[in-house]
């Protein structure tokens, strides 16, 4: 009976100990496989000399307000670590761009080129911080960081492969990062791959079609006047020209996507199919254009549509793996959810630039990273990606966002 007692007990215990999983606190002779020599690469993990040096992901997980802006994000990026390569640095608030922006300006590769700092800022989080924080000294280069703010198109990418068959896997890829596969099955999902696949066929063909194209562009067909005459219209028709103004915009392009012989005929089959979808089913149909609308609700902001135009598209991806540049993300918190396809987009693009042309690595510093939500590229990343270079900082305020 004692036996049996003392057993329970011990049962007991262990379950207790491990209720919250076996970490702990590392003791202080295991930190010093952390301490730097001197400056040392990798990330910068605190103490003021701890730095995580091995090649891979990392994740950093502490609730709001626990300083991990201030604590590590800002020493990283304020040279705390000797890292050398680019940087991607998903930055909400805008705070971490100001407080190191004009640093990272100032800094040289080995070879003494200066960095190229780059900042996609399209929602004026920047300009507000001087009027949230009204004498905040943190804030006082703002006005320096003007000239590093830049656009950018993320259709850019289509055509930056040196072969040209690879865009309709891109424009897929684009497609995946505007409408992301979400999780829980059933008809939505139906009605979300549908729009998928029309908008990938769209951004192929536009590739075809327009000299610079952009995603404003793919917006307002999406929202083209839609118009088919009746046969008697067409009867009265006295000539081509007359019976192509009778159909709307939508069904013009439409047309000329099912007339393409681009791509072994991929667009084509994809204009067929909207069309026969629209003659067959055209509640269906109009269900999928819905659908494929409401993904991309967001390119109507007034803020975003300049920066997405080709002529202001000031930001190659392709140069990060040179090693020498360091790109800010802001958006504001509360476009976080309702822009997130867009942080997708840049995200992705960014990724998809390095791992095809590795050379240097590349520090990806995702903040609130639960923002990208449902993005098949960064799972891709944290298990495949490392040996091309992409080096992933994820970080989160509790483990279950990243569910």
């Amino acid at each position: 009976v004692i036996t049996y007692v003392w057993m329970t007990g011990v049962r007991k215990y262990m379950l207790e100990s491990y209720r919250h999983g076996t970490a702990r606190v590392m003791r202080p002779e295991e930190l010093t496989g952390y301490q730097a020599n001197g400056q040392a690469q990798g990330i910068y993990i605190g103490g003021g000399e701890y730095h995580y040096t091995k090649r891979g992901h990392t994740i950093t997980v502490a609730g709001t307000r626990a300083g991990k802006g201030t604590n590590l994000i800002i020493p990283h990026l304020l040279g705390a670590t000797d890292y050398d390569g680019s940087l991607v640095v998903l930055d909400p608030k805008g705070e971490n761009t100001a407080i190191t922006g004009i640093y990272q300006a100032s800094r040289r590769d080995r070879e003494g080129n200066p960095r190229s700092v780059k900042i996609l800022a399209p929602f004026q989080q920047l300009e507000k911080l001087k009027d949230l924080h009204p004498g905040d000294t943190r804030f006082a280069l703002l006005d320096q960081l003007q000239q590093h703010i830049v656009g950018f198109n993320p259709m850019d990418i289509l055509k930056s492969s040196k072969d040209p068959r690879e865009i309709p896997d891109d424009a897929q890829m684009l497609a995946q990062m505007i409408v992301p596969e979400m999780p829980g099955g059933g008809k939505e999902d139906y009605f979300n791959d549908q729009a998928r696949s029309m908008i990938a066929g769209i951004l192929t063909h536009l590739t075809t079609e327009e000299n610079s194209p952009n995603l404003n562009i793919l917006w307002d067909i999406l929202r083209a006047e839609s118009k088919k005459p009746s046969i008697e219209q067409l009867k009265e028709a006295q000539t081509k020209e007359d019976r192509t103004k009778l159909y709307g915009e939508w069904e013009i392009f439409v047309t000329g996507m099912a007339k393409s012989d681009a791509f072994d005929g991929i667009i084509s089959k994809t204009g067929h199919a909207i069309a026969s979808l629209e003659t067959t089913s055209n509640r269906e149909a109009a269900s999928v254009k819905s659908t494929a609308r409401k993904w991309t609700d967001f390119l109507k902001s007034p803020l975003l549509r300049p920066g997405l135009q080709s002529h202001a598209s000031n930001f190659n991806p392709n140069t990060l793996s040179e090693g020498n540049t360091a790109l800010y993300v802001v958006i504001p918190a509360d476009k976080l959810e309702s822009h997130g396809a867009w942080l997708r987009l840049v995200i992705g693009a960014c990724m998809k630039a390095v791992i095809r042309k590795p050379q240097k690595d590349v520090q990806f510093i995702l903040d609130e990273f639960y923002a990208l939500g449902n993005m098949p590229m960064v799972e891709t990343a944290l298990g495949a990606y490392s040996g091309y270079g992409v080096r992933v900082w994820a970080i989160c305020q509790s483990l279950t966002q990243l569910r």
